[in-house]
């Protein structure tokens, strides 16, 4: 279902409509007049979910041509109420033993504020599923979160479970056991 989420909302389409249709029919409205009313409603919803879908796509598309990726970041070693728990949503752009992160607003991901480049000591391999709580601030279903130690702080990043293997994979620095 997760490698085919076009097919999974074509398939929750089409349930919809004949749900409502049946409802419909059931309280005794006219065929037409229920077929009508059943199409319309379940062509509001589709648009409602297919075309943020598509833009999201799009824009990881365009992200991964440059070698980015959307990601969050938040500090869970700041004090409580502060950045502990707030995901910034922004663009990550791994190099080796580093990542620059330029925070982001909104779907088209215009730029807000100055990039910072972290340099990354040790990474988690472990890919660990959000929480209700944890993704408050999250917009994009499916994050995975890890932590990150960086030469100040320690952050936690979430992105989605392929864009943060390949951000594991490429900021990650050499361990002594790496080396060939």
């Amino acid at each position: 279902m997760k490698k085919h989420p076009v097919v999974v909302g074509c398939i929750c389409v089409i349930v919809v409509f004949v749900i409502q249709l049946t409802l419909l029919v059931v309280w005794h409205k006219p065929l037409k007049e229920a077929a009508l009313q059943a199409s319309l409603w379940t062509g509001f919803m589709a648009l409602w979910w297919f075309i943020p879908q598509g833009m999201r796509r799009r824009t990881a598309r365009n992200l991964e041509a440059k070698g980015q990726f959307l990601a969050y970041i938040r500090y869970p070693q700041a004090r409580p109420g502060s950045l502990d728990s707030i995901w910034d949503q922004g663009i990550l752009t791994p190099s080796l033993g580093a990542f620059r992160f330029q925070p982001a607003l909104y779907d088209t991901l215009e730029p807000s504020g100055g990039a910072r480049t972290f340099t990354v000591v040790e990474v988690s391999r472990v890919l660990r599923k959000l929480k209700r709580h944890d993704s408050t601030y999250i917009g994009v279903q499916g994050c995975r979160a890890t932590t990150v130690t960086t030469d100040p702080e320690v952050i936690d990043i979430a992105a989605s479970p392929a864009a943060l293997q390949k951000i594991i994979d490429h900021v990650a620095p050499l361990r002594k056991s790496d080396i060939p």
